[in-house]
């Protein structure tokens, strides 16, 4: 096979990466890079510079210097600095597909952890067997980070313009808002299971503790930074409310536009007026049978998380 002809088949082949990946060249590249193609190589095969400078680290080559990604790094330390979080950011030396990955940590956990490197070996750790006796053994104990950042998308693969598997578009412009969203969400439910834990288990928990309604608050306004808007709902009605929504004549919604969060006041959040999930509900309140069917229950509960929503339990 002559040059020529390697080199149009190659072409080819390129192609057919770029529109099967859904033309999202960042990926394409990076393969490439990763099959041992150089830049060089790439710019042979009609990428354009932009395309290997902007999409992809290449080999040796993280572009620690570009603006996407000093803008993301320094956006991530004034967050953490704000909601008074510890964050290390992962060198690339160890990282070899370069995600610019960032854990997010307590500071607490993260001093925890400082020490724990500082021990010599491995320590006496108390466990909890199936038959309810103690066993010690050794190990090395280290707090995880609450959150972790890292540049992927949809499919895993390394890309400055998303985070986490796609569900950050960094491209868009409130993309620091819905950053500080994330890290919100995910440190109020950290804190709220550490206090549950603390407090001796679900059932321990106090009524009225003001410390897990205040944290359910703070995962609301979370949400609504993350996605820009927020819905409130409740599973369920009484009195006149129970007979309008089971007729259609009063929504399941309401929106979050910063008002006060009371108490009781929603059995979820969602960060849209999802249809389906209406059209549950008022099922659900249209059947009076008794006992009520827990399956349904269960559907709804299932489709609040499929939309990206939470349910709240209040004390």
């Amino acid at each position: 096979m002559n040059e020529e002809r390697a080199q149009e088949l190659l072409n080819t082949l390129v192609n057919d990466m770029v529109e099967k990946s859904g033309r999202q060249i960042y990926s394409v590249v990076q393969t490439l890079f990763d099959l041992g193609f150089t830049r060089h190589d790439l710019l042979a095969l009609s990428f354009r510079e932009s395309d290997i400078s902007r999409e992809s680290p290449g080999i040796g080559s993280p572009c620690r210097g570009t603006p996407a990604l000093e803008q993301q790094r320094t956006a991530l330390a004034e967050i953490a600095a704000k909601l008074d979080v510890a964050v290390t950011q992962v060198d690339y030396q160890e990282k070899l597909d370069a995600r610019n990955t960032a854990l997010f940590y307590l500071k607490e956990d993260y001093e925890y952890n400082k020490k724990a490197d500082q021990r010599s070996g491995p320590q006496s750790i108390p466990v909890l067997m199936e038959s309810g006796a103690l066993k010690t053994v050794q190990g090395y104990v280290r707090c995880v980070p609450f959150w972790t950042f890292e540049n992927s998308d949809v499919n895993g693969r390394v890309s400055y313009d998303f985070a986490n598997h796609g569900q950050i578009d960094l491209r868009d412009s409130r993309w620091k808002e819905a950053l500080e969203g994330h890290v919100r969400f995910a440190l109020a439910e950290r804190r709220q299971l550490r206090h549950m834990g603390q407090s001796g288990g679900w059932g321990a928990l106090r009524e009225a503790d003001d410390v897990y309604n205040d944290l359910n608050r703070q995962m609301i306004e979370a949400m609504k930074l993350m996605h820009g808007t927020a819905f409130l709902g409740n599973v369920n009605f009484h009195g006149e409310d129970h007979k309008l929504v089971a007729l259609g004549e009063k929504s399941v919604y309401e929106e979050y536009t910063g008002q006060p969060l009371y108490n009781f006041c929603c059995s979820f959040c969602v960060p849209t007026a999802d249809r389906k999930l209406e059209e549950l509900i008022r099922a659900w309140n249209a059947d009076d049978t008794l006992p009520q069917n827990r399956v349904k229950v269960d559907e709804i509960m299932d489709r609040i998380k499929a939309v990206g929503g939470i349910n709240l339990i209040w004390y």
